[in-house]
């Protein structure tokens, strides 16, 4: 920069200062020079130009490494695209509006979730997204959310040691919260969705498989639940209130947590069924369960109880896995009993995806309930009744 005393053809002077080169908002570079009336209002505009460089100098040089890094890499890519960081930065205020909320990621967890608390998602949704979406947030409550990269999304998913089906939900959590952010909040991008370039990858998929009660061991469940306490063993805990919780996870698949929503209002003996109402169903969705024959029997055993889960339930469902013989319980042990003999004794997928509440495009009963049990373990199963396990054990 310099300045230059000019005079003009009519003989009047003008001082010029000679800004050089000059990057455009288009991306070219044209020469800048600007015409004062005396030396010292150009050496004043001189000063403030130096100022304000060597201001930006000074910020350049605070600049941490790992954003020096990205911003050299940015400029270089946008260089072998015939663009600039000028242009980029003004297609971005373009498209935003300029209106991208400075919300951490703190305060952005907290009003998605009371936004979804709001809206009614379910106690079970709100602590799964909490779980998920906390486990990357914490740490980095403070930091701006459109300061996130995909890298850090991915060095989280892939840093933590989680099976596939974990990463896949956490990750489908986080996606939903910056979502949530994007709509709301202006956010200009979601770190969680794949980019262009930028995938993130999950690890391999290996499907477990699924473990479930052998007939034997309903069997002894259904006695040690449906005895009577016996005069010469006082001390004898009385498990009758358990059995329909037993039965109907058994014999009709409803979930563990759906059975602790539900009442016994929602049980009709009379018309065979059980209706698991859409406030208690897991998916929300209200589905309609048939009573199997013998299901009725063992429910019309004891009568209606006052609770499918009466009172200090976990403690006297462990003692009566305890007394009936039943180490290890498999998870979901009754429901993945159920399917597999409804499965392989009825040999209709549509029913049993019906009873079950699993949409029609899962593939959920095909991968894993297929070819578990034979069809003479299902026979066995489903002619498990009152009457003929009391007399056997006479």
């Amino acid at each position: 920069m310099k300045i230059r005393r000019v005079v003009y053809k009519s003989g009047k002077a003008a001082w010029q200062l000679d800004y050089g080169l000059v990057t455009q908002p288009d991306g070219s570079r044209k020469r800048r020079q600007v015409y004062f009336p005396t030396r010292d209002e150009a050496a004043g505009a001189l000063a403030a130009e130096k100022g304000k460089r060597q201001r930006h100098g000074d910020s350049a040089v605070s600049l941490s490494e790992d954003l020096r890094v990205r911003y050299s890499a940015a400029d270089a890519a946008l260089s072998a695209a015939g663009g600039t960081i000028e242009q980029a930065v003004a297609l971005f205020l373009k498209q935003t509006k300029g209106k991208v909320e400075p919300v951490t990621l703190g305060e952005l967890f907290a009003r998605c979730f009371a936004a979804k608390k709001r809206l009614g998602k379910s106690d079970r949704y709100l602590q799964q997204f909490s779980v998920s979406c906390l486990s990357f947030v914490r740490g980095r409550e403070s930091q701006l959310c459109h300061s996130v990269t995909r890298a850090e999304v991915r060095a989280w998913v892939s840093g933590n040691g989680w099976a596939w089906k974990t990463q896949k939900g956490y990750l489908g959590d986080l996606r939903a919260l910056f979502n949530w952010g994007i709509s709301e909040c202006g956010l200009p991008m979601n770190p969680a969705t794949a980019g262009d370039g930028e995938r993130i990858e999950l690890a391999a998929k290996v499907e477990a498989e699924i473990e479930l009660l052998t007939v034997r061991e309903v069997r002894r469940l259904l006695i040690v639940a449906s005895a009577r306490p016996r005069v010469d063993r006082p001390r004898r805990e009385d498990f009758r209130e358990l059995l329909w919780y037993l039965v109907l996870g058994c014999f009709c698949g409803v979930r563990p947590a759906e059975l602790k929503r539900m009442t016994v209002d929602a049980v009709c003996l009379e018309d065979g069924h059980a209706i698991v109402r859409g406030k208690t169903a897991k998916t929300r969705l209200r589905r309609v369960v048939d009573l199997a024959e013998n299901a009725r029997e063992w429910l019309r055993l004891v009568g209606v109880p006052s609770a499918i889960c009466p009172g200090n339930f976990v403690r006297r469902w462990a003692r009566l896995r305890a007394e009936a013989g039943l180490g290890k319980w498999p998870h979901d042990a009754m429901r993945h009993t159920f399917a597999s003999m409804h499965y392989a004794h009825h040999q209709n997928e549509s029913l049993l995806k019906a009873q079950m509440g699993h949409s029609d495009d899962e593939d959920v009963l095909f991968q894993h309930y297929r070819g578990l049990v034979s069809r003479r373990a299902a026979a066995a199963f489903w002619e498990l009744r009152p009457g003929r396990l009391i007399a056997d054990c006479k």
